[in-house]
């Protein structure tokens, strides 16, 4: 039973990931984006840049030859939604994503809430699982 128990232990790996800052879903968006993107003419077609002012308002910089996107987005709404990733752990032969969801007040316009997490290029060909975790 011990044995069991550090076998299962040990099947899962936390792995490195980068939020990708300043990108916003385009508005021709139609149907479901994909979970994993490893091109940047894919990335293009579902996300644009969205530069702000601030010092760190620049779009994080994405290298598709050594890194790919996880993507989470939600449907449209027009209630304060804020999405965030948790954690991305590697079990199995899989990739475990959790996640956050914190909604707010209704507003007076929509928006697509997303999070795109910047992860190695190594682990792009696994499958990704998302669990939402309670606030």
């Amino acid at each position: 039973m011990t044995a069991l128990l550090i076998i299962s232990c040990s099947s899962k790996k936390s792995i490195d990931f980068t939020e990708a800052e300043n990108y916003f879903v385009n508005n021709n968006v139609t149907g479901e984006v994909p979970s994993a993107i490893t091109s940047q003419d894919d990335f293009n077609k579902y996300f644009g840049m969205a530069a702000t002012m601030s010092p760190d308002g620049n779009p994080t910089a994405i290298d598709f030859s050594k890194q790919f996107v996880i993507t989470k987005v939600l449907p449209v709404t027009s209630k304060e939604t804020e999405i965030e990733p948790v954690s991305v752990t590697k079990n199995g032969n899989q990739l475990v994503v959790e996640y956050t969801v914190k909604e707010g007040e209704e507003m007076s316009y929509s928006i697509c809430p997303f999070f795109a997490i910047i992860l190695a290029k190594e682990y792009a060909e696994l499958p990704v699982t998302f669990q939402e975790k309670s606030l």
